[in-house]
């Protein structure tokens, strides 16, 4: 997916233990994760931290985050 001009690149990883979806989005030189965590006020909640230099340390952070 190109976005003015960024190269974003996706990653989808479905954590078995809390049955939630990771998704790990790279912008720029930089790793961050994202996943769902409920529903506000009938609004989707999402949870997003970015800053990582890899997938692994990205995905780590997500799922420590996720339980």
């Amino acid at each position: 997916v190109y976005h003015v001009g960024i190269l974003y690149f996706y990653m989808y990883i479905k954590d078995k233990e809390s049955d939630k979806i990771i998704s790990i989005i790279k912008s720029g030189n930089v790793y961050q994760y994202c996943f769902e965590a409920g529903k506000v006020n009938g609004k989707r909640k999402q949870i997003t931290k970015s800053g990582f230099k890899t997938k692994n340390e990205a995905y780590i952070a997500g799922k420590k985050s996720v339980r």
